[in-house]
């Protein structure tokens, strides 16, 4: 585990809509098999009408890229594992390099400005297939809201990440007390998604 921060490499790529669906097809090719220091996710939403954002783009649907290089904050290590990223062609607005990580974790705030009744909703798909792609650009096609913003996110291996490293997050006395009140309150299973603790029948197997 390494500590992020103060700076990282990372930031935000805007794309013309109509790339949608090439862009989401090669992203889920890229990050198939990009290494773990690699996060960040694409969003299908209205660009902003900040000052980094030429003119004729503003107000108008896009395909956003966030970054994160996670890994080694050496300049060198980040400028290694970001190219894998350049498939996706040149982008129309490109702001990744060195920023302070909490300017990151801010980078999509103006989306969702404090004060509104805004209403989310998320959900989880094993395979990113043709036919997803497809269903997720549709509804990119029809942002009715100017704060409306579609977010795909990768989040790797899912249960098999749980699986193998779940057993090292609690002490085995913890675990030892909350298996109990998995196998009372979820014996089957069914939430098991996230950072899980397998039911005693599950965890026998």
């Amino acid at each position: 585990m390494r500590r992020l921060g103060p700076v990282v490499h990372g930031g935000v790529r805007m794309f013309d809509s109509a790339r949608a669906r090439e862009l989401l097809c090669s992203y889920r090719d890229i990050m198939a098999s990009a290494p773990p220091e690699l996060c960040g996710g694409m969003a299908l939403l209205t660009a902003p009408p900040g000052p980094f954002v030429p003119a004729a783009l503003r107000g108008r649907p896009v395909v956003a890229m966030i970054v994160l290089w996670a890994g080694d904050p050496a300049q060198a290590e980040a400028e290694a594992g970001l190219p894998v990223l350049d498939a996706l062609g040149p982008a129309d607005v490109d702001r990744v390099g060195p920023m302070p990580y909490a300017e990151l974790q801010q980078i999509m705030d103006a989306g969702a400005p404090a004060g509104h009744r805004d209403y989310f909703k998320g959900g989880f798909i094993s395979e990113v297939s043709d036919a997803a792609i497809d269903a997720i650009v549709g509804l990119g096609a029809d942002l009715r809201a100017a704060l409306t913003q579609i977010i795909c996110t990768p989040l790797g291996a899912g249960t098999a990440y749980a699986a193998v490293d779940v057993e090292r997050t609690y002490a085995p006395a913890t675990l030892a007390r909350l298996r109990p009140v998995k196998d009372r309150c979820d014996p089957h299973n069914v939430f098991r998604i996230n950072h899980n603790i397998p039911p005693t029948s599950a965890a026998a197997r």
